[in-house]
């Protein structure tokens, strides 16, 4: 298969009703935003063995309600994780 018949293929695989407006590639070392892109790696740690850190937080008037504590607990966990981050902490 060519790069143009995976790409039409993943295509109508996607449902219609789902809206991807970005995502963070660590593959391509950038921000994508067309949905095609959006693929992670099969050898990526995160997928295989699950190496991730993640948080959550809630969100006011639609902004992250104390953003600074849950970006420091983020980095933290991905530092004592071993996962390098891809932009200096500060």
């Amino acid at each position: 298969l060519t790069a143009a018949d995976c790409q039409a293929r993943l295509k109508e695989r996607r449902p219609a009703s789902l809206n991807y407006y970005a995502m963070y590639s660590s593959f391509l070392g950038g921000v994508v935003t067309d949905p095609e892109l959006m693929q992670i790696p099969l050898d990526d740690h995160m997928v295989h063995r699950g190496h991730g850190v993640f948080d959550t937080c809630t969100l006011t008037n639609g902004k992250a309600y104390r953003l600074d504590i849950h970006l420091d607990r983020l980095l933290t966990s991905a530092e004592l994780a071993r996962i390098p981050l891809p932009f200096p902490r500060t």
